[in-house]
């Protein structure tokens, strides 16, 4: 039986499809949305959501030889189908790791919000409250992500994500109460076996979807060998050596790109098993490598001063720091070849959706600063990172592009007269600065030591 919450989404949902097919301006748009979703269902696609759907099938008549299912849990395992298993299988190409897929299924199944959206549905609201919370409540998620894609509407979304607070909390209070003023009434064993559902239904998923992920990306690594091997497709063996060779693991398969590529050229089983060996071997060698950084990263964390190469002690954000400067870099040049040779600063609001820390590994709060000269020639972006050390990156005229790191924030533009270290001719001369902003926080080696001015001449320093 549907709950009221769930009466009011499927009326809402109903509402918004009526409105969107018979108003002329999204009539067409959506018409051919739909048809370009039915063209893009290739045969693969569909066989793998249909496979999804007989395993659910089969764990479902599983949980019912054991007690855990009947009919009664029909409804609950629609949703988890629609809001947990289908949306998983977009979300599993992107995993790395088989630990990647277990976080993300325990997170979905059993994390704060997943528990806390149990608790809310226990005893949702009337069906008149359940629709005016509902077209509020979207109102406001709405509002809230608009005002977050420019810094002059941040006391918009303060003023949202309050509200949506102020939401929440209230209904956290309505179902306590309600569970205490309903308690005798309650169905505690089907609330129980409600909530186990969505317990061992994503586990017994699981097998599924790393299966699914490994097959997924393992036919990227053969598409990519066909494309590299000098006959229209790679010999069988060969094939065959690389599939036993990535042993099923989701890890070993996300992890054959680039020169791996090359095993296409293999013209026998032993000599691709062999390359498929060393490629193992590498990728172990990696993983300790980075054991060992992560353990001197973290024994460094807060120690002041350099090693002897000259690089900073504490090395926290100064990978994500540098890349998101780089990005600032590349946005910037974008924008002075197509807004009449100018570049952008903070004032043009859009550093914080250029930056997009959350998605890149800084904090809400990233503290990148963007600034220009008075007609827009020149621009320097700077932050200030945990250890106080400062990464800058800038520009001066077309596609150029130089570096500096130091104790303070740059106090001139790039191209002065006052270059910190003078000029870098052809990599021949490294200082200890240059380390500083080029090593990256995953340590990727000397080819990542040096930021290059574009153009003729390689970079040099500026304050």
């Amino acid at each position: 039986m549907l709950t009221t919450r769930e009466i009011a989404s499927l009326i809402l949902l109903l509402v918004a499809l009526i409105a969107l097919i018979s108003w002329p301006a999204t009539r067409n748009p959506l018409r051919e949305g739909f048809g370009s979703i039915a063209r893009a269902l290739h045969w693969k696609l569909v066989v793998s959501f249909l496979a999804l759907l007989c395993w659910i099938a089969v764990c479902l008549r599983l949980g019912s030889l054991v007690t855990l299912w009947d009919l009664s849990l029909l409804k609950d395992s629609i949703i988890i189908t629609l809001t947990f298993a289908i949306p998983m299988m977009f979300r599993i190409p992107k995993a790395e790791t088989g630990g990647a897929i277990v976080r993300r299924l325990v997170l979905d199944a059993l994390g704060f919000v997943a528990l806390l959206e149990f608790y809310v549905n226990v005893e949702p609201l009337p069906l008149v409250g359940e629709l005016l919370l509902q077209v509020v409540a979207t109102a406001l998620v709405v509002l809230n992500s608009m005002a977050a894609t420019r810094r002059e509407w941040a006391s918009v979304r303060k003023v949202t994500g309050g509200l949506l607070s102020v939401i929440g909390v209230g209904l956290i209070f309505w179902t306590t109460a309600a569970i205490i003023w309903d308690r005798d009434a309650l169905d505690w064993v089907g609330l129980l076996r409600s909530f186990l559902l969505g317990v061992w239904l994503p586990a017994l998923l699981l097998p599924f979807f790393y299966v699914a992920a490994f097959l997924m990306v393992a036919e990227t690594v053969f598409v990519r060998l066909r494309l590299f091997s000098s006959e229209t497709r790679s010999p069988i063996r060969v094939r065959i050596a690389v599939f036993m060779g990535l042993r099923m693991s989701v890890k070993l398969a996300s992890r054959f790109i680039g020169r791996y590529n090359q095993v296409a050229t293999s013209r026998s089983f032993r000599e691709a098993s062999y390359f498929m060996r060393t490629f193992r071997r590498e990728v172990h060698q990696q993983d300790e490598a980075e054991r060992q950084r992560l353990a001197t990263f973290e024994a460094n964390t807060g120690l002041t001063g350099v090693d002897t190469k000259g690089a900073q002690l504490d090395r926290r954000e100064f990978h994500e720091t540098k890349e998101r400067l780089r990005w600032v870099s590349v946005c910037e040049m974008g924008r002075y070849e197509r807004n009449n040779h100018r570049y952008w600063s903070d004032a043009d609001g859009l550093t914080d959706i250029i930056v997009d820390a959350s998605k890149h590994g800084l904090p809400a709060e990233h503290g990148i600063t963007v600034q220009t000269d008075s007609d827009a020639q020149r621009w320097r972006a700077w932050r200030v990172l945990p250890s106080g050390w400062v990464l800058a990156i800038g520009g001066a005229g077309w596609r150029s592009e130089w570096v500096y790191a130091g104790p303070t924030a740059p106090g001139s533009w790039p191209g002065g007269r006052r270059p910190a270290l003078g000029r870098h001719h052809d990599g021949a001369r490294t200082s200890a600065r240059l380390a500083a902003i080029g090593r990256s926080g995953s340590e990727r080696g000397a080819d990542d030591l040096t930021i290059v001015r574009l153009g003729a001449s390689l970079g040099r320093f500026w304050m």
